[in-house]
Formats: structure tokens, C-alpha cells, sequence
């Protein structure tokens, strides 16, 4: 479990479809409202429960995890997409907005054996908060 959420993986990940290999703008979470969000162009990224989300300079990237948290290919590309993050107790709240759809994500603040969540956590609020 969490093999893919190493920072190797990720950086091999991202090589491999052409993204820039940092992990500094790479949070993971879980979609918050599975059933709001399977309407629309963007439906893809609701099929996954667990995605990385990628912050790009001129979009977001999503990676599609399963539940074991590998990936699975489901990836989709969200150019101009808006974002915003707000903060909770336990976990900050992501949301993502592109095409007029919204699908909003659970962020963990600290993951167990995954030591780049929290400050790629921290950062991402502190950007789009």
C-alpha cells in the first residue's frame, strides 16, 4: 500500500507523461462528495476516490489512485482550473473548479510514512487559501 505515493514513484510518474519531476506541488486526497460529481466533462476525476493533485503553473494535473493508492491511469489534465483551499481541524478541504464543474477533496494534513504531505499540504493552503 502507498508504493506509488513514494516520491521516486511520483517523480518516475510524472517523467513518464511529460510533467516537470518536482513533488513540491503534489498534494493527495480523497473526493469528499462522490455522488455530486459524476455529472459532466470532468467526470473522470470523480471515478477516482484517492487522486494526487498536481499544481502546475498553468493548471492542475490529477492522478487517478486506486484504493491500494497506486496509480491507475485515470488521469485528467485541468487547464485554467481555479482552485481553493481552506483549513480544518484534521484535514484541509481542496476544491477544484474547471469547465463549470466543482468536485471538492479531503486533504490530510500528515500521511503515515509519506513525509512530503504536510509541508506540500501547508504550502498549497497558504497559495490558495
Amino acid at each position: 500500500m502507498y508504493r506509488d505515493l513514494k516520491e521516486g514513484r511520483i517523480k518516475e510518474y510524472k517523467k513518464a507523461i511529460g510533467l516537470p519531476t518536482t513533488i513540491d506541488n503534489v498534494i493527495y486526497g480523497q473526493i469528499q462528495h462522490l455522488a455530486s460529481a459524476l455529472v459532466g466533462p470532468i467526470a473522470t476525476i470523480a471515478t477516482n476516490k484517492n487522486v494526487l493533485v498536481d499544481f502546475e503553473d498553468d493548471g492542475v494535473f490529477i492522478f487517478g489512485l486506486n484504493v491500494a493508492c497506486n496509480f491507475n491511469g485515470k488521469n485528467v489534465w485541468a487547464p485554467g482550473a481555479k482552485i481553493e483551499m481552506s483549513s480544518g481541524m484534521l484535514n484541509d478541504s481542496l476544491v477544484v473548479e474547471a469547465n463549470g464543474e466543482r468536485i471538492k477533496y479531503t486533504v490530510s494534513k500528515r500521511l503515515l510514512g509519506i513525509p512530503w504531505q504536510k509541508e506540500n499540504a501547508k504550502a498549497a493552503l497558504a497559495k490558495f487559501s
